[in-house]
């Protein structure tokens, strides 16, 4: 089975990585979809694209990694990775994610998160500043 592991990582943490680790042993095969990849010098998104899929790529060599812009139209977001990538399944905790995919029946799960209240990008990023 092939699963799609969608998120920011603003930045990346031991959460996302063990999280990803887990789906993959769960789903075999993982594809990384590194999203807002426009966004970046602001503190919600502080970290440039080419950064992020770096540190993945050098902490997962592994795994497929690919970007997705943002736009504002659930379907048509979701349709651009379904484009881009094969897979039957999304794993995300984003609930605007989760409703983009479902609004193309794509079934969607939660990610098996390590230690939420320490490793969350939020608080993360707010050491950053």
């Amino acid at each position: 089975m092939n699963a799609l592991f969608v998120g920011r990582f603003q930045p990346l943490h031991k959460g996302h990585l063990h999280a990803i680790q887990a789906a993959k042993e769960q789903f075999g095969d993982v594809t990384v979809v590194v999203g807002s990849a426009q966004e970046w010098g602001t503190e919600a998104n502080p970290i440039p694209v080419e950064q992020r899929v770096a540190l993945l790529r050098q902490k997962l060599p592994n795994i497929k990694v690919v970007t997705q812009n943002d736009i504002f139209n659930d379907r048509e977001w979701a349709r651009q990775i379904r484009r881009k990538v094969d897979f039957d399944i999304a794993i995300t905790g984003n609930d605007w994610v989760k409703r983009s995919f479902r609004t193309l029946g794509i079934p969607v799960e939660e990610p098996e998160w390590y230690m939420p209240e320490k490793y969350n990008g939020t608080r993360l990023r707010r050491k950053m500043i």
